[in-house]
Formats: C-alpha cells, sequence, structure tokens
C-alpha cells in the first residue's frame, strides 16, 4: 500500500519555499520556518470523492496511508485570516520544499499514485495575516502655521509586524484640500497619482521599517480652515494613519517693497526712513515696525508706537525712526490682522553705519 504526505508551513519570507537558516546554536544545525499545526487536510480521489480527514501536527506534519493504487487530491482548508503562498514556485524541480496548494481552492493537482508509492512531498505553504502599524509625520510639524506659498513634506511610516511577509502592500495619501502636489517629488517613484498618490510594496518584510514621502505646496484657503491631512496602508485590513493637521494662515498682504534709507531731519537730526509698499490688503487692521542690529528677527524689538493703521486695499507706507542707532541696522514689518494677532512679518531691510559728516573750520582773517 501507499501513502501521500508531508507538511503545512508557515512561508515567513514569502518567497514560496521551505528555507532554512544554519544555525550553529541549532542543535540541528539550522532553523526552519515553522510548521503550522491544527489544519484541516482532505485526501479526495480523482472523481473529487472525500475519502478522509486529517489534521497537522507535531510541527505541521500529516499522512494518508494504506493506499491502494490510483490518483488523489489532496486538499488543504486554509485557515482563518491566511492566504496560501506561491504555488510550485519551483516549477516542480524542487518538490518537497515549494508549496503545491491551488492560491483559490487549496487543492493539489492531480496525485497519481502508483502502487506501493509513497510521496512525502505534498506540501502548502501559508502566509500569515498581515499586521501593518502606520504613523505619519510632517515638516513642519503637525500643528504649525502655514500660508500660501509654504511647502509641507508628508512621511509615512509603516512596518509589518506579522510573522510572515506581506504581499502587493498599496499606500494611498492625497494633497489635501488647499494644496498642489509638487511633481516628481515623491519618494520613492509613484505608480499612480496625483490625485490620490499611490504606491504598491511588491514585498513588506517583517519588522523591516518603510516609508514613503511627498511634497505639496499650499495654494489657497483650505474649506476647513486647515490642512488635514491622512495616509492608508495595506488592503485587507486598511491601516490609517494619524492625522497631521496645519493651520491655515492667511497672507493678507502682497508687499511689493521695503527698504530703509538714512537721512536727517529739518533740525539736521540723523534719521532713517523705513518705507513700505503694499499691492493688496485682505483682512490687515495694520502694521509694526521692527528694529534690530543682526539680520535675526527674534532678536528685534518692536519701535513704532501702536499699530500703522492699514488703507485697507494696498499703498505707500512711511515711518521716521529718529533713534536710529549708528551702526548697522535691520528693519522688519509685522502685518496685523483684524483679530490682533500677527497674519507675517516681513524683511530685513537694513542701513549700513553712519557715517560722521565733516565740520567745517571758519579761521579768522587777521590783517
Amino acid at each position: 500500500m501507499g501513502a501521500i504526505g508531508d507538511r503545512v508551513w508557515l512561508d515567513v519570507n514569502g518567497d514560496g519555499l521551505q528555507d532554512c537558516v544554519q544555525d550553529p546554536l541549532s542543535p540541528w544545525g539550522a532553523v526552519c520556518e515553522p510548521g503550522v499545526d491544527g489544519v484541516n487536510v482532505t485526501l479526495l480521489n480523482g472523481d473529487g470523492v472525500v475519502l478522509t480527514t486529517t489534521t497537522t501536527a507535531n510541527g505541521g506534519y500529516f499522512s494518508f496511508t494504506n493506499l491502494a493504487a490510483g490518483t488523489y487530491v489532496v486538499s488543504f482548508t486554509l485557515p482563518a485570516a491566511y492566504a496560501f503562498t506561491f504555488l510550485d514556485i519551483s516549477g516542480n524541480s524542487q518538490d518537497g520544499l515549494d508549496s503545491d496548494a491551488s492560491s483559490l481552492s487549496g487543492a493539489t493537482n492531480p496525485i497519481v499514485l502508483a502502487a506501493g508509492a509513497t510521496r512525502v512531498d505534498v506540501d502548502a505553504g501559508l502566509l500569515a495575516p498581515p499586521n501593518l502599524i502606520a504613523s505619519k509625520s510632517s515638516v513642519p510639524n503637525t500643528g504649525s502655521p502655514v500660508r500660501v506659498g509654504d511647502a509641507i513634506t508628508y512621511t509615512v511610516w509603516f512596518t509589518n509586524v506579522a510573522e510572515t511577509v506581506a504581499l502587493n502592500v498599496p499606500v494611498t495619501d492625497t494633497a489635501p484640500d488647499g494644496t498642489m502636489y509638487v511633481p516628481d517629488s515623491a519618494a520613492p517613484a509613484l505608480v499612480s497619482g496625483p490625485s490620490p498618490l499611490t504606491w504598491v510594496f511588491a514585498q513588506v518584510q517583517p519588522g523591516v521599517p518603510y516609508s514613503v514621502t511627498f511634497t505639496v505646496i499650499v495654494t489657497g484657503v483650505p474649506g476647513t480652515g486647515t490642512i488635514l491631512n491622512v495616509a492608508f496602508v495595506g488592503n485587507s485590513p486598511v491601516t490609517e494613519t494619524n492625522e497631521t493637521v496645519h493651520v491655515f494662515v492667511p497672507t493678507a498682504i502682497q508687499l511689493a517693497s521695503l527698504t530703509a534709507i538714512r537721512g536727517v531731519d529739518l533740525a539736521g537730526d540723523p534719521i532713517v526712513n523705513v518705507n513700505w509698499v503694499v499691492v493688496g490688503e485682505s483682512n490687515t487692521l495694520g502694521y509694526r515696525v521692527l528694529r534690530g542690529a543682526g539680520s535675526d528677527r527674534a532678536s528685534a524689538s518692536v519701535i513704532s508706537t501702536g499699530i500703522i493703521a492699514a488703507f485697507g486695499d494696498g499703498g505707500t507706507y512711511a515711518w521716521v525712526d529718529r533713534a536710529a542707532p549708528t551702526g548697522t541696522t535691520n528693519y522688519w514689518i509685522e502685518e496685523i490682522g483684524l483679530d490682533g494677532g500677527v497674519l507675517g512679518a516681513y524683511g530685513p531691510a537694513g542701513v549700513a553705519p553712519l557715517v560722521p559728516r565733516p565740520n567745517r573750520a571758519f579761521l579768522p582773517n587777521i590783517q
């Protein structure tokens, strides 16, 4: 009498083969991909009639014995949430190491068993259900204010924490409302896009971090007043990332120029004239003037008294600094919104150190 059997195993790396890694600490000299116990295996005859059923045990092994010569089919019952690995990846060159179960039905091709023959190379490889964790970060950080023309770079991070490789994992994202995708900014390159942006990873190995990144430019006012973005990883199931939020701050003015020029007043005292020209305004209450010795606005302080009222539709503005230092000096203007908050800062406009004027000396004419 003949026999048919072998093993159901977990295809950890998703290559369709039972792999072993040499390990000097192992008493067997190698560590192989684990077997899966508790899988129902059914033996049918060539006409599809069920003959008997068994369950894998002791490392995923099973066997059907006392079989007469004939044609048989072995059918594996797929455990919940698992999938079958590649069918016959070796092309029958490594029977006993590859998987013989159809990815659709779980059944093998017909097995012709001669009298007294033993087939111990009938196997099924399983892929564990994908378990993807994902998160999202951005530059600037979530919660930061952004204005028209600002760039936001998003990065989606994900890791497969399942036991086996995840195959054909999609990552989907979109350029959020109020922004426009920057062409060719995606890394790695997109599979499709830009609406939505889609990447597909053929294999996501267990425990290995993966990421995608792309950049958008803020183009206008989003419908919600904030720029919201979330990404999705995988398909069965779909893993949703955290949401990134950027507060849209309207850029109310269109600044045409900002200058600072040294001069003197009617009394001959040194002054600096700060002038700026605004093409258009929206929701602008007025302006403040800041002064600092360095080029970093953080070190500057407000020197104008109160708020210089805005015209409402743009125009030419001027403010005179009568206490300007004699050294190198920089000036900025801050735009104040109707709510009293700072909508934007512009500058610097710098002036060189004051050069003292020579004095004329008048000598008496003695005769």
